[in-house]
């Protein structure tokens, strides 16, 4: 799977491995990037958080799935060696936002 994710107003993809890549989770909070974690086992280590990722496909050749940010959000799991994205059987768990 990968990921579209936004830093800057510059668009940055994420592929399945870690590979050195930081992302900005909150103002100022700077994190590596650690690929993918399923939900039942990110639930038994901690908190989930509120990702920045603005799409996703599953390969290479997939087209990508756009995320309504205004009213979903991709979950990660943030730890201190850095950030997972949470996936559920292999798809992203997305998490409804509250009606404004």
């Amino acid at each position: 799977m990968y990921l579209r994710y936004r830093m800057n107003c510059i668009y940055r993809p994420l592929g399945p491995l870690r590979d050195g890549t930081t992302l900005e989770i909150e103002r100022d909070l700077i994190v590596p990037w650690l690929g993918f974690i399923e939900r039942d086992i990110a639930r038994s280590w901690g908190p989930l958080v509120d990702a920045r990722v603005e799409g996703w496909r599953r390969g290479e050749l997939d087209a990508w799935q756009w995320i309504n940010k205004a009213s979903e959000t991709f979950v990660g799991f943030l730890v201190s060696e850095g950030v997972f994205a949470v996936v559920e059987r292999g798809k992203p768990l997305l998490k409804r936002l509250p009606s404004r």
